[in-house]
């Protein structure tokens, strides 16, 4: 019904551009500003040669890492991944990392990393949702997202959609 195409579509779009507004409050802004502020400047140019040599937007690769780390070159989980792109140790050594807690080293191969990602996803996925998508792939592993993806097929769900997508990610937690 051309109806649901109209409902849907306006959700995706107020998704699109106001979906985080829920989520970034007045700390939050805050504390991302001062760490701008006392650490970006510092770490900019290997996000802007690793974002030129993948043709990604730079400010997207720093705001990946800063969520993975808040810029922290030391940073590590309790899952075993380190540095600022939070690489495993598998992934570091695919892609030739000998330190993971090098800035340069670790930026670069996240870089590498989110576009080997990218490019695996099926051409059926369109941008942006290619980017959003290769996202999620990122932060969860490409094996645990091919999951949410068969998840989503099995709801009758797009799993080349980040709209939907994104309603179906928490579901991997069952």
């Amino acid at each position: 019904c051309s109806s649901d195409l109209h409902s849907n579509l306006l959700a995706t779009l107020s998704e699109r551009f106001y979906g985080h507004l829920d989520t970034l409050d007045y700390v939050g802004a805050s504390r991302f500003a001062q760490q701008a502020n006392l650490k970006l400047d510092k770490y900019k140019a290997h996000f802007v040669g690793a974002g030129s040599n993948h043709n990604f937007d730079w400010r997207l690769l720093a705001a990946m890492s800063y969520q993975e780390s808040h810029w922290n070159p030391n940073a590590k989980s309790f899952t075993g991944v380190r540095g600022m792109m939070m690489l495993t140790e598998d992934t570091a050594d695919h892609l030739r990392v000998s330190n993971r807690l090098d800035p340069k080293q670790s930026i670069r191969a996240g870089s590498q990393y989110f576009s080997d990602l990218r490019d695996m996803l099926p051409d059926t996925v369109r941008e942006p949702d290619r980017t959003w998508l290769a996202i999620a792939a990122y932060n969860l592993g490409m094996g645990h997202f091919n999951g949410a993806r068969h998840i989503a097929q099995g709801l009758k769900k797009d799993p080349d959609s980040w709209y939907e997508m994104k309603a179906v990610l928490p579901l991997l937690a069952r």
